[in-house]
């Protein structure tokens, strides 16, 4: 599929999206993506590898913890006690700190970068939507849509053996269709990953982030679970 009737797609999705099913459509693609950041079996484009893969996850924790979120309390609460120590500025923090994880990656692994792109605009719309700047976040899905195809077109042209995850484009596609029509079928299987996940986990166990793998997995089981 081209990426202008991708996100011509998604964008008329978004339109009759709630703030929640927005939030939720824009982790989804940040998930759906994330095993890509591990393609190539390593993080050797960052120094600090932990650091920066600590920050992605939590991105996503904010994200996803936005589902639970009171917006009205919250933003009675903001008027009251101010930005500091909100949802928002929270949110905020964790995709200043995913975005940064984006500046040392070479042009060769520009796979990974829009991953970290996808990441840190979906805690950008979560943090937007937190802040009651309901439009300035319903635009900024566009962006998180965008970077999701660039991850898994990128992947394909830079790595072997993951022609399969091509299929990603078509399910995260299906996403916003059926989050629109409020289904709950969502797609759970793994297999569309091909190596990439293989590899993915390897990558993070070489590094003794073992930790994350079960995170991811924690992640992957909540797109099952949707409301």
């Amino acid at each position: 599929m081209k990426k202008n009737d991708f996100i011509e797609i998604v964008a008329q999705a978004n339109k009759e999206f709630t703030p929640k099913e927005a939030v939720f459509f824009s982790w989804l693609c940040a998930v759906r993506v994330l095993p890509i950041l591990g393609a190539a079996g390593h993080f050797d484009y960052w120094e600090e590898k932990p650091k920066h893969l600590f920050s992605i996850f939590t991105a996503l924790d904010m994200t996803a913890s936005f589902a639970s979120l009171d917006l009205e309390q919250e933003l009675k609460r903001r008027a009251i006690f101010g930005h500091e120590g909100s949802f928002a500025s929270l949110a905020a923090k964790a995709e200043y700190d995913a975005s940064n994880a984006s500046l040392e990656i070479p042009p060769e692994a520009i796979y990974a970068k829009e991953v970290v792109f996808t990441v840190s605009w979906a805690a950008c719309v979560t943090d937007l939507f937190s802040c009651g700047k309901h439009r300035k976040a319903a635009d900024q899905v566009r962006y998180v849509a965008s970077a999701a195809y660039d991850a898994v077109s990128n992947v394909v042209t830079a790595t072997q053996d993951s022609q399969e995850v091509e299929n990603i484009v078509s399910i995260m596609l299906d996403d916003a269709i059926k989050i629109k029509a409020d289904r709950k079928d969502l797609n759970t299987d793994k297999s569309v990953y091909g190596n990439i996940l293989h590899n993915f986990f390897n990558a993070l166990k070489k590094i003794d982030c073992v930790s994350l793998v079960s995170r991811y997995e924690s992640m992957h089981a909540k797109i099952a679970q949707y409301p």
